[in-house]
């Protein structure tokens, strides 16, 4: 098993290359508004780790309750204590290559079910309507 961590980059191409190709997309932010990597890895249906520090953890805590917890790694101010827990989750990912991709499919489906254009048009609306009331 080969682990590769990339560096930022705003090659677009070059993005969905490496998330297509991935078993297992991290997100391990200590800090992170939204996390558009791992949306786009979803919607790849690549398995994805997050942080429970990331609005994306928050997103889907709210979206899925409870059965978001696969996907969300609670990570510790302790560096050793967070590295301990991203290992065991990065670990039970690639262990079960097979089941994990099924979940990141679920996951895909559950939230396309949801994640539609009319409801991102209502929730803008609703936003704004205070602004513009």
């Amino acid at each position: 098993m080969i682990a590769e961590v990339r560096d930022y980059s705003t090659n677009v191409e070059r993005l969905q290359q490496d998330i297509l190709m991935a078993s297992l997309v991290l997100m391990p932010s200590r800090s992170e508004g939204f996390g558009l990597v791992a949306l786009e890895a979803i919607a790849a249906n690549t398995p994805v780790l997050v942080s429970d520090r990331s609005g994306f953890a928050t997103f889907l805590s709210e979206r899925l309750g409870k059965d978001a917890q696969p996907f969300i790694v609670e990570t510790q101010d302790d560096l050793v204590l967070a590295s301990q827990e991203w290992e065991r989750s990065i670990e039970a990912a690639l262990v079960d290559r097979e089941s994990a991709f099924s979940r990141a499919q679920k996951l895909h489906t559950r939230l396309a079910e949801t994640l539609t254009w009319t409801d991102a048009i209502r929730r803008l609306e609703a936003a704004w309507a205070p602004l513009l009331a």
